[in-house]
């Protein structure tokens, strides 16, 4: 690339002015459809754009039930096979190792999704959530608005943390807050319910839409407060 050429580029650049994300996004997206992708110099250069210009997973407002998935994916975790929504039998999960979602996304293919919706080629075996699921599931729920307890300010590596406590029969679960609110975006609380086996194991949430959450619970003993 000549110095001419990014003269061109910045002065174009200057004129269209500051560009908004979702844009920026468009223009990757035409940038793919021009280069070969067998060309590996030409493949890791664009997948370079594409960690800098990919949708990330935000606060934005959430409409459906692949979003709602999105915000339990980690993108910065080392666990690259955790970094897409995995579809089996029109069932969508998604992980960051502390907290799961599962939806019905009955018409979405078997495999691996980046948060834009898009199939990937993940490259990795993802978590055996059945597994799981069956091993927290609760013997009784209770309703989550009638049983929310304190909630408690605390440090969660070395960052400031809020943890929710939830009220069960003969104990209290505590969990990491804003885990919860995200668990909550489509139905903020109406007519969720919640439970919790034992002390130490995960706090499963029954949501409508058929959808269902896991948030690990926090040992609060271990908790700055």
């Amino acid at each position: 690339m000549t110095m001419q050429t990014i003269s061109t580029i910045a002065n174009r650049a200057n004129t269209i002015g500051k560009v908004r994300p979702a844009h920026r996004w468009d223009a990757f997206q035409r940038l793919a459809e021009t280069i070969d992708l067998d060309d590996i110099s030409q493949l890791d250069a664009l997948a370079c754009l594409y960690s800098t210009f990919a949708p990330k997973a935000t606060r934005r407002k959430v409409t459906s039930a692949f979003e709602w998935l999105t915000l339990a994916i980690n993108t910065k975790d080392h666990r690259h096979y955790l970094h897409n929504v995995h579809v089996e039998d029109g069932v969508g999960y998604a992980t960051d190792g502390h907290r799961l979602h599962s939806a019905p996304l009955p018409d979405m293919p078997d495999g691996f999704y980046d948060i834009s919706g898009v199939a990937v080629d993940n490259g990795g075996t993802f978590p055996n959530v059945q597994q799981l699921i069956s091993s927290v599931m609760p013997s009784r729920f209770h309703m989550l608005t009638d049983n929310l307890g304190d909630v408690v300010a605390g440090a969660e590596r070395d960052k400031p943390a809020e943890y929710q406590a939830l009220n069960l029969d003969d104990h209290t679960a505590h969990v990491n807050r804003r885990y919860l609110l995200d668990a909550l975006r489509l139905c903020d609380g109406d007519g969720a319910r919640f439970g919790q086996e034992t002390l130490n194991q995960g706090v499963m949430l029954q949501l409508s839409g058929d959808r269902m959450a896991i948030v690990m619970p926090v040992d609060m003993s271990r908790v700055e407060q």
